[in-house]
């Protein structure tokens, strides 16, 4: 752990993928660990799954990298991640997506706003967070929430 950005638990590391893997590689590699449980997903435990800055983690972290520009269409994210775990709006997550179709009671997000694509590493322990604007559906930012042990 490199250290904490702005005092919120997000984390950095040293280690990188390589620099030859294309997004669409890594997004193949982040698929493949996906349907794969670790400890947080209350399987046993998985080096490749759950340790720090291993396989999971990494690729993860590359495609955070690479998908979080500013600027990045929240369509490539979905198209190459998949259905993210969460979307979270201020004040509490929404459980749906993809789709413009919001469910009974869900009010669209006041122009201008954000929300956040979320996908687990480790359960909710661990998660890379996209920031999205609800108006132009591109990325704001992104970064990690982590519980960091």
């Amino acid at each position: 752990i490199d250290g904490f950005d702005n005092g919120i638990r997000n984390f950095k590391t040293t280690k990188r993928m390589s620099q030859n893997e294309t997004v669409e590689e890594l997004a193949a590699r982040y698929q493949m660990y996906r349907t794969k449980s670790g400890h947080w997903d209350g399987g046993a435990f998985d080096s490749e799954i759950d340790g720090f800055d291993n396989g999971k983690h990494r690729v993860m972290k590359s495609l955070g990298e690479l998908l979080g520009t500013p600027g990045t269409p929240a369509v490539d994210i979905i198209t190459k991640m998949g259905k993210p775990d969460d979307i979270e709006t201020p004040g509490q997550p929404l459980h749906l997506m993809p789709g413009p179709v919001l469910p009974p009671g869900v009010e669209p997000l006041e122009q201008g706003g954000s929300y956040n694509l979320v996908y687990n590493w480790r359960g909710k322990h661990d998660r890379l967070w996209f920031k999205i604007d609800s108006t132009t559906e591109k990325v704001i930012s992104h970064g990690w929430y982590g519980d960091l042990e």
